[in-house]
């Protein structure tokens, strides 16, 4: 191979021997694919068709198919289509005489043609290295498919234009770390499209590991009530105070989550639980947990006081990325935050079941 031409067709193999795309595709993900629900093969295989065909529209119905024959192989040998085929190899034939003519054409526009040549040589290796990062993905997001069953079809398609830029943004990182947690993101995105927004995927390609982790450590504290995600601070003053600093969270780490958009610049915003909703039970979720505060029935009706849970909250993308953390509880901030509860005359509870719409489960003591 000379002057940055492609791979021809091996000597002594006929374009005809060769293996169609769509071939190579089933052959490729039909293993990944089996186990997934089929709520969710139909974005799946949508994504599939972007990774593997460069953005051509290939029917989702005639992907699935071919992994299925695929799958169902043994020793049969299955039919080919013919005109299928000779269509595709000509496309990839295409591709090819326009890349070589390109690449010499490139090279001869510059006077030192060696130069020239290597800059292509590193952007079709960048190409390739971008190439293996998607499929990786992909074929993440498809253990992760598996692992999580659907109840209901996924409500709509997911959107071509987030797909596209999502398989852009992807390719920035090329850890397993980043790969693993891109791949949550694709798979939420296939079950439930509009799940992640494209700021936040830009948001995520951005972050740095040394920010990623002081994101990680900030979720293992933050608390979800309704839509809602917050540090809850008032056992522990302002976090101004670096007060969470015991807890993995200085003042330094929240000042950048601020700056890279995942956490909210006023720090002092609070809610306040009524009374009244405080004596049926107010559910919430920290780290990844179930619990609920109630107000006990022996505290006398003429205590109403409101409970105040103030503290940094997470911004959208903030919230969005917390869907793919595995969280790691604090038992020790949960204990402060038990003594906060009972000094308000309210009671701790973690879920332990749910039945007919009622929470069951044990008071956690402070002490």
């Amino acid at each position: 191979m000379s002057d940055g031409e492609l791979a021809e067709v091996p000597e002594g193999q006929s374009a005809q021997e060769s293996t169609s795309l769509p071939d190579v595709i089933g052959e490729t993900v039909a293993a990944a694919v089996t186990g997934i629900p089929p709520q969710a093969q139909r974005n799946f295989w949508k994504a599939v068709g972007r990774v593997f065909l460069g953005g051509a529209e290939w029917p989702a119905k005639h992907l699935e198919g071919k992994a299925r024959v695929s799958a169902a192989k043994a020793n049969v040998e299955v039919a080919r289509h013919d005109a299928e085929a000779a269509d595709i190899k000509a496309r990839q034939k295409a591709r090819e005489i326009i890349y070589r003519d390109s690449a010499k054409a490139a090279a001869a526009q510059f006077k030192e043609r060696d130069l020239a040549m290597r800059a292509l040589d590193f952007h079709a290796a960048d190409i390739v290295r971008e190439q293996s990062v998607r499929e990786d993905v992909l074929m993440i997001a498809a253990s992760e498919l598996k692992e999580a069953p659907l109840e209901h079809d996924a409500p709509n398609e997911i959107d071509s234009d987030w797909l596209a830029a999502f398989l852009k943004f992807c390719t920035v990182r090329t850890s397993e770390e980043y790969k693993h947690a891109f791949a949550k993101i694709l798979a939420g995105e296939i079950k439930n499209p509009g799940q992640f927004s494209m700021s936040t995927v830009q948001a995520f390609a951005q972050l740095d590991p040394d920010i990623a982790e002081k994101f990680y450590k900030a979720c293992n504290l933050s608390t979800k009530f309704g839509v809602t995600v917050r540090l809850i601070s008032q056992p522990f003053a302002s976090p101004g105070e670096n007060k969470l600093r015991p807890f993995g969270i200085s003042y330094d780490d929240l000042a950048q989550l601020v700056e890279v958009g995942l956490v909210r610049s006023e720090w002092d915003e609070h809610a306040e639980v009524p009374d009244d909703m405080l004596r049926q039970g107010f559910p919430f979720e920290n780290a990844g947990e179930r619990f609920w505060i109630q107000r006990a029935a022996d505290v006398s009706h003429e205590i109403n006081t409101s409970l105040s849970l103030g503290g940094p909250s997470f911004t959208l993308a903030g919230k969005q990325l917390r869907d793919i953390v595995t969280m790691i509880p604090s038992n020790e901030y949960i204990k402060l935050l038990t003594g906060y509860f009972k000094e308000n005359n309210v009671r701790l509870y973690r879920v332990i079941d749910i039945r007919d719409g009622r929470l069951f489960g044990d008071e956690i003591n402070p002490d």
